[in-house]
């Protein structure tokens, strides 16, 4: 589990979690009213791991490296980790029950994150 994740709630089956299912609501908007915090850890493991695929798909292209086979796949790759990230830390920044609170203050306490800023 990323660390910046201990101390989160976790929800085990992925099946219902919405974070990974398509969101129909108008403008995209993520189903808010079904989003718990224990959903974040599973869906976060799930996109991580679907983007490292798509880097180590990259980086074992067998073709010469391109703007287009590195780069634009590069800019292309990690949308479900973006999407989930932008969800987590809005609810984290605007909720106050506990539970969000636990999550929010793991992950802003990650040295890979702060290392990005």
């Amino acid at each position: 589990m990323p660390p910046f994740l201990a101390g989160c709630p976790i929800m085990i089956d992925i099946a219902d979690n919405p974070l990974l299912q398509s969101w129909n609501a108008p403008f995209g908007l993520p189903p808010f009213d079904r989003i718990r915090p224990e959903h974040f850890a599973p869906a976060f493991l799930h996109a991580m791991g679907a983007h490292r695929a798509e880097i180590d798909a990259i980086a074992g292209c067998p073709e010469p490296p391109t703007f287009d086979n590195t780069l634009v796949a590069l800019d292309r790759g990690g949308r479900e980790l973006q999407r989930i990230s932008q969800v987590f830390f809005n609810l984290a920044a605007s909720a106050s029950d506990r539970r969000w609170q636990v999550c929010s203050e793991a992950a802003l306490s990650v040295p890979e994150r702060k290392a990005m800023r």
